[in-house]
Protein backbone atom coordinates (compact mmCIF):
# COMPACT_ATOMS: atom_id res chain seq x y z
CA UNK A 1 0.00 0.00 0.00
CA UNK A 2 2.82 2.85 0.95
CA UNK A 3 4.34 1.65 -2.66
CA UNK A 4 1.13 2.93 -4.21
CA UNK A 5 0.79 5.74 -2.42
CA UNK A 6 4.53 6.79 -3.38
CA UNK A 7 4.42 5.76 -6.96
CA UNK A 8 1.51 8.97 -7.28
CA UNK A 9 4.11 11.50 -5.99
CA UNK A 10 7.47 9.43 -7.74
CA UNK A 11 9.00 7.47 -10.37
CA UNK A 12 8.46 3.47 -9.10
CA UNK A 13 11.98 3.11 -10.11
CA UNK A 14 12.90 5.52 -7.18
CA UNK A 15 11.18 3.84 -4.37
CA UNK A 16 13.20 1.39 -3.24
CA UNK A 17 16.10 4.38 -2.88
CA UNK A 18 13.73 6.24 -1.10
CA UNK A 19 13.23 3.14 1.70
CA UNK A 20 16.86 2.89 1.66
CA UNK A 21 17.13 6.42 2.65
CA UNK A 22 14.56 6.66 5.12
CA UNK A 23 16.10 3.72 7.10
CA UNK A 24 19.85 4.98 6.87
CA UNK A 25 18.76 8.65 8.19
CA UNK A 26 16.99 7.10 10.68
CA UNK A 27 19.79 4.99 11.91
CA UNK A 28 22.74 7.60 11.87
CA UNK A 29 20.50 10.24 13.26
CA UNK A 30 20.14 7.75 16.32
CA UNK A 31 23.56 6.40 16.41
CA UNK A 32 24.71 10.17 16.34
CA UNK A 33 22.09 10.35 19.60
CA UNK A 34 22.92 7.54 21.53
CA UNK A 35 26.96 7.80 20.71
CA UNK A 36 29.49 9.02 23.65
CA UNK A 37 31.26 10.56 21.41
CA UNK A 38 32.91 11.04 18.08
CA UNK A 39 35.37 8.06 18.05
CA UNK A 40 32.68 5.68 18.76
CA UNK A 41 30.19 7.24 16.63
CA UNK A 42 32.42 6.72 13.90
CA UNK A 43 33.68 3.28 14.90
CA UNK A 44 29.66 2.54 14.83
CA UNK A 45 29.32 3.87 11.15
CA UNK A 46 32.00 1.63 9.80
CA UNK A 47 31.45 -0.96 11.93
CA UNK A 48 27.34 -0.95 10.38
CA UNK A 49 28.77 -0.97 6.90
CA UNK A 50 30.49 -4.68 7.43
CA UNK A 51 27.56 -6.38 9.75
CA UNK A 52 25.58 -8.37 7.17
CA UNK A 53 22.14 -8.07 8.88
CA UNK A 54 22.64 -4.33 8.85
CA UNK A 55 22.75 -4.67 4.93
CA UNK A 56 20.20 -7.11 4.50
CA UNK A 57 18.00 -4.91 6.74
CA UNK A 58 18.47 -2.11 4.98
CA UNK A 59 19.05 -3.35 1.42
CA UNK A 60 17.41 -6.74 0.81
CA UNK A 61 14.32 -6.66 3.57
CA UNK A 62 13.10 -2.93 2.71
CA UNK A 63 9.82 -3.62 4.32
CA UNK A 64 11.12 -4.97 7.37
CA UNK A 65 13.46 -2.16 6.93
CA UNK A 66 11.03 0.43 6.54
CA UNK A 67 9.18 -1.17 10.06
CA UNK A 68 12.37 -1.04 12.02
CA UNK A 69 12.89 2.69 11.32
CA UNK A 70 9.29 3.48 12.57
CA UNK A 71 9.98 0.80 15.41
CA UNK A 72 13.05 2.71 16.48
CA UNK A 73 11.61 6.39 16.67
CA UNK A 74 9.05 4.84 18.87
CA UNK A 75 11.50 3.26 20.82
CA UNK A 76 13.82 6.38 21.71
CA UNK A 77 10.55 9.08 22.05
CA UNK A 78 7.58 7.34 23.09
CA UNK A 79 7.40 6.30 26.57
CA UNK A 80 4.52 4.62 27.17
CA UNK A 81 4.50 1.02 26.84
CA UNK A 82 1.43 0.41 25.28
CA UNK A 83 1.44 3.13 22.64
CA UNK A 84 4.53 1.37 21.15
CA UNK A 85 3.54 -2.05 21.59
CA UNK A 86 0.39 -0.03 19.15
CA UNK A 87 3.38 0.78 16.84
CA UNK A 88 4.37 -2.52 16.55
CA UNK A 89 1.05 -3.55 15.72
CA UNK A 90 0.72 -1.66 13.08
CA UNK A 91 4.67 -2.39 12.18
CA UNK A 92 3.24 -5.69 11.62
CA UNK A 93 0.79 -5.00 9.18
CA UNK A 94 4.25 -3.80 7.28
CA UNK A 95 6.11 -6.94 8.24
CA UNK A 96 5.25 -9.94 9.93
CA UNK A 97 8.01 -10.65 12.17
CA UNK A 98 6.58 -7.71 14.11
CA UNK A 99 3.85 -9.78 15.15
CA UNK A 100 6.51 -11.64 16.95
CA UNK A 101 8.14 -8.02 18.14
CA UNK A 102 4.65 -7.35 19.51
CA UNK A 103 4.19 -10.37 21.73
CA UNK A 104 7.77 -9.98 23.22
CA UNK A 105 7.50 -6.31 23.65
CA UNK A 106 3.71 -6.80 25.73
CA UNK A 107 5.00 -9.61 27.16
CA UNK A 108 8.33 -7.97 28.92
CA UNK A 109 7.53 -4.20 28.94
CA UNK A 110 4.01 -4.39 30.19
CA UNK A 111 2.62 -7.75 32.00
CA UNK A 112 6.33 -8.61 33.31
CA UNK A 113 7.92 -5.26 33.71
CA UNK A 114 8.39 -5.49 37.04
CA UNK A 115 9.60 -8.95 37.00
CA UNK A 116 13.61 -9.06 37.58
CA UNK A 117 16.00 -9.11 34.86
CA UNK A 118 17.39 -11.77 34.95
CA UNK A 119 13.73 -14.13 35.29
CA UNK A 120 13.03 -12.03 32.23
CA UNK A 121 15.74 -13.50 30.27
CA UNK A 122 15.09 -17.14 31.42
CA UNK A 123 11.28 -16.61 30.38
CA UNK A 124 12.44 -15.73 26.61
CA UNK A 125 14.82 -18.23 26.71
CA UNK A 126 12.19 -21.20 27.41
CA UNK A 127 9.43 -19.48 25.67
CA UNK A 128 11.47 -19.41 22.50
CA UNK A 129 13.18 -22.65 22.61
CA UNK A 130 9.47 -24.09 22.99
CA UNK A 131 7.76 -21.83 20.21
CA UNK A 132 10.69 -23.27 17.93
CA UNK A 133 10.20 -27.09 18.43
CA UNK A 134 6.05 -26.26 18.44
CA UNK A 135 6.80 -24.10 15.12
CA UNK A 136 7.84 -27.51 13.20
CA UNK A 137 5.37 -30.37 14.74
CA UNK A 138 2.25 -27.52 14.16
CA UNK A 139 3.36 -26.72 10.70
CA UNK A 140 3.37 -30.26 9.67
CA UNK A 141 1.02 -30.97 10.95
CA UNK A 142 -1.68 -28.52 9.22
CA UNK A 143 1.07 -29.29 6.07
CA UNK A 144 2.22 -25.68 5.91
CA UNK A 145 4.45 -24.78 3.51
CA UNK A 146 7.07 -23.48 5.67
CA UNK A 147 7.08 -27.15 8.06
CA UNK A 148 9.14 -28.37 4.57
CA UNK A 149 11.11 -24.75 4.58
CA UNK A 150 11.60 -25.33 8.54
CA UNK A 151 13.25 -29.30 7.85
CA UNK A 152 15.12 -28.39 5.04
CA UNK A 153 16.33 -25.15 7.16
CA UNK A 154 17.18 -27.94 9.81
CA UNK A 155 19.15 -30.18 7.23
CA UNK A 156 21.75 -27.44 6.45
CA UNK A 157 24.36 -27.50 8.62
CA UNK A 158 25.44 -23.54 9.98
CA UNK A 159 28.67 -22.30 11.29
CA UNK A 160 27.90 -21.06 13.82
CA UNK A 161 30.16 -18.08 13.50
CA UNK A 162 27.51 -15.69 14.19
CA UNK A 163 26.00 -17.83 17.00
CA UNK A 164 29.63 -17.95 18.98
CA UNK A 165 30.64 -14.02 17.70
CA UNK A 166 27.16 -12.43 19.43
CA UNK A 167 27.22 -14.79 22.02
CA UNK A 168 30.51 -13.16 23.20
CA UNK A 169 28.87 -9.76 22.66
CA UNK A 170 25.53 -10.37 24.65
CA UNK A 171 27.72 -11.76 27.75
CA UNK A 172 29.88 -8.24 27.09
CA UNK A 173 26.99 -6.36 26.88
CA UNK A 174 25.13 -8.11 29.69
CA UNK A 175 28.45 -7.32 32.19
CA UNK A 176 29.15 -4.02 30.83
CA UNK A 177 26.13 -2.57 29.12
CA UNK A 178 24.76 0.81 29.77
CA UNK A 179 22.76 0.04 32.28
CA UNK A 180 21.48 3.69 32.77
CA UNK A 181 19.10 3.19 29.88
CA UNK A 182 17.51 0.53 31.14
CA UNK A 183 14.36 0.31 28.52
CA UNK A 184 18.04 0.10 25.44
CA UNK A 185 19.98 -1.94 27.88
CA UNK A 186 16.97 -5.08 28.25
CA UNK A 187 15.64 -4.74 25.08
CA UNK A 188 18.39 -5.64 23.54
CA UNK A 189 19.86 -7.90 26.03
CA UNK A 190 16.65 -9.65 25.55
CA UNK A 191 16.61 -9.71 21.61
CA UNK A 192 20.27 -11.02 21.68
CA UNK A 193 18.62 -14.14 24.27
CA UNK A 194 16.30 -14.75 21.49
CA UNK A 195 18.13 -14.74 18.74
CA UNK A 196 21.21 -16.94 20.29
CA UNK A 197 17.97 -19.60 21.49
CA UNK A 198 16.57 -19.64 17.90
CA UNK A 199 19.61 -19.27 15.79
CA UNK A 200 20.42 -23.12 15.26
CA UNK A 201 16.26 -24.27 15.34
CA UNK A 202 14.25 -21.66 13.54
CA UNK A 203 15.13 -20.11 10.37
CA UNK A 204 13.02 -16.89 11.98
CA UNK A 205 16.14 -16.13 13.61
CA UNK A 206 18.14 -13.72 11.00
CA UNK A 207 14.70 -12.13 10.20
CA UNK A 208 14.55 -10.96 13.86
CA UNK A 209 18.14 -10.06 14.35
CA UNK A 210 17.58 -7.68 11.30
CA UNK A 211 15.36 -5.46 13.26
CA UNK A 212 17.60 -6.18 16.70
CA UNK A 213 21.02 -5.47 15.43
CA UNK A 214 20.56 -1.90 14.92
CA UNK A 215 19.94 -1.66 18.82
CA UNK A 216 22.52 -3.69 19.57
CA UNK A 217 25.10 -0.68 17.94
CA UNK A 218 23.60 1.94 19.76
CA UNK A 219 23.93 0.22 22.84
CA UNK A 220 27.63 -0.59 22.28
CA UNK A 221 28.21 2.93 21.25
CA UNK A 222 27.11 4.10 24.47
CA UNK A 223 29.87 4.44 26.26
CA UNK A 224 33.04 4.96 25.05
CA UNK A 225 35.31 3.48 27.47
CA UNK A 226 39.04 1.50 26.36
CA UNK A 227 37.28 -2.40 26.20
CA UNK A 228 34.05 -0.42 24.13
CA UNK A 229 36.27 1.14 21.99
CA UNK A 230 38.28 -1.94 21.72
CA UNK A 231 35.21 -4.40 21.06
CA UNK A 232 34.03 -2.02 18.46
CA UNK A 233 37.25 -2.16 16.66
CA UNK A 234 37.61 -6.38 17.19
CA UNK A 235 34.06 -6.48 15.71
CA UNK A 236 34.66 -3.99 12.40
CA UNK A 237 37.92 -6.17 11.87
CA UNK A 238 35.94 -9.82 12.26
CA UNK A 239 33.37 -8.47 9.47
CA UNK A 240 35.71 -6.66 7.40
CA UNK A 241 38.22 -10.11 7.02
CA UNK A 242 34.78 -11.85 6.39
CA UNK A 243 33.82 -9.62 3.65
CA UNK A 244 37.11 -9.70 1.66
CA UNK A 245 37.57 -13.44 2.74
CA UNK A 246 34.55 -14.41 0.44
CA UNK A 247 32.61 -15.70 3.72
CA UNK A 248 30.14 -12.29 4.25
CA UNK A 249 27.34 -13.68 4.23
CA UNK A 250 28.06 -17.00 5.98
CA UNK A 251 26.65 -15.19 8.96
CA UNK A 252 23.07 -15.08 8.14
Amino acid sequence: YINLYLEKIVDYNYIPNIFVCFTTLIFVFFLAYKSKNLLVFLLGIVLSLFVPYMIQGELTALRQGIATSIFILAFFFIKSEKKVAAILFLCALIHSVFFLFFLIWTLNFYFFKDFEFKAKLFFNFLMMLIFSFLFLVVAKFLGLRQGDEYQQSMEVQRSGGAFLLFFGVAIYLYLFGDKNDKRLYEFTLIGLVIFLTTYFLTPIAGRFFNTIIPFVIFLLVSRSRIQDILLLVFLFIIFLFLFFQGSYLSLL
